[in-house]
């Protein structure tokens, strides 16, 4: 069956909100997440505040009815306060000052387990970038996912630096792509 690709705004991807939880509690149970019940709840709360974040936009691919991955992200400001948990330093410091540039952040980008290396993922980044007025991109990546490691490396990341993505999480890499 062929796949299809969807785009969705802050309001339509409330359409979708049931799927995109359902798949993210799948894909972050795995290693070397081990992620539960809380995590999923507060994987709710950010997408509900992230819809309301200038320039959102969800790309999701579906097989038929069922969600097979999805990645979305949102215009970054320079005076958010995200970038406090996207430029640490170990002790969790911040490391530097954010850029100046127009930015964008990548919030989740997964995959279903029977649909990875086959283009899904590349096709979900591809699709986001595509709409971007930003000339760069940010994300943190856990530092033991190896597939996405390679992944983010062959499609132009670069590390420069550490972050955390919640207060008292673990430590990830700081992605940028500059477009």
């Amino acid at each position: 069956m062929a796949v299809s690709l969807r785009r969705d705004d802050r309001v339509s991807v409330g359409e979708i909100v049931p799927a995109l939880d359902e798949l993210y509690a799948e894909v972050y149970a795995e290693p070397p997440y081990h992620e539960g019940l809380e995590e999923v709840r507060a994987f709710q709360d950010r997408l509900a505040d992230h819809r309301h974040e200038p320039g959102f936009r969800l790309a999701s691919m579906w097989q038929g009815d069922q969600l097979i991955g999805f990645l979305y992200g949102f215009r970054l400001e320079v005076d958010a306060p995200l970038w406090d948990s996207l430029l640490i330093r170990s002790a969790g410091e911040r490391a530097e000052s954010p850029p100046l540039q127009l930015t964008a952040y990548v919030s989740e980008l997964l995959v279903r387990a029977g649909f990875r290396r086959q283009g899904v993922a590349r096709r979900l980044h591809d699709a986001f970038m595509s709409e971007r007025p930003e000339s760069q991109v940010a994300l943190l990546a856990h530092p033991e996912a190896g597939p996405a490691q390679a992944a983010y490396a062959a499609w132009g990341w670069k590390r420069v630096g550490y972050g955390r993505p919640f207060p008292g999480g673990s430590e990830y890499e700081t992605l940028m792509l500059f477009l």
